[in-house]
């Protein structure tokens, strides 16, 4: 379902959050660990997933995060299970999406669901 809310530059810091942080995300992520949520989730399919079983280390890693910087589709399903899957060490290398973004975008939702602040005062 898209969510009409949704500020459209999320998806753009999204991407620019695997873009700028690259080399610390292909250093700490697990990629045989992560392969099946991803799959499970619809982020990769079997058909990619057996692409990649025989593949290094480096070379998934690389495939996964080009795939994220690619298609927002599967930043926005990569969002869902880190949400879901909160107790879940393999994907904590992208659990830093949630608490890194720029102050504006947390400032944002924070609000979402808070009431407005009160005017200031004259």
């Amino acid at each position: 379902s898209f969510n009409n809310d949704s500020p459209k530059t999320s998806i753009l810091l999204e991407k620019n959050f695997f873009i700028n942080n690259y080399k610390a995300l292909k250093k700490q992520m697990e990629p045989d660990e992560i392969i099946d949520y991803l799959v499970h989730y619809h982020i990769l399919d079997p058909d990619e997933n057996t692409r990649l079983i025989d593949k290094g280390r480096s070379r998934k890693c690389d495939f996964i995060l080009r795939k994220f910087i690619r298609d927002p589709d599967s930043r926005s399903k990569l969002t869902e299970l880190i949400e879901k899957e909160t107790q879940l060490q393999e994907v904590q290398c992208f659990h830093t999406l949630l608490h890194q973004r720029p102050p504006e975008i947390e400032h944002a939702t924070v609000v979402q669901g808070s009431p407005p602040p009160p005017p200031p005062p004259r």
